[in-house]
């Protein structure tokens, strides 16, 4: 089940073939993290996924579709936390996207 909070927004002139920006974090204490679509029923000229996760957790990372990633480039960031009692520590960046995205169509 997931947990979270909705926030809606309206675009109240928008008209049909408009493109439409926005970004967005989470930041979570929990271990998971959520999967990523980039591709859905509307085509996206860019869609990336950006992560930064503990250096001393692991994750498995899969690809689902036909489509490849334009953008793969993981790193380490060092003294990215700090926490009280046990010092600085290193993150893992996973970033991922894809361009120029078509829409899925209806068969």
């Amino acid at each position: 089940m997931k947990t979270g909070k909705l926030k809606k927004f309206t675009l109240s002139k928008i008209k049909e073939g408009s493109v439409i920006e926005y970004k967005y974090s989470v930041l979570s204490p929990y271990l998971g993290i959520d999967d990523w679509t980039f591709q859905s029923e509307i085509p996206k000229i860019k869609s990336e996924f950006d992560a930064a996760v503990l250096g001393n957790y692991k994750y498995h990372v899969r690809l689902i579709g036909y489509l490849n990633l334009d953008k793969d480039n993981p790193s380490i960031k060092k003294k990215c936390i700090y926490i009280d009692g046990v010092g600085e520590g290193a993150c893992i960046i996973y970033s991922f996207g894809m361009y120029n995205v078509p829409a899925f169509k209806k068969e």
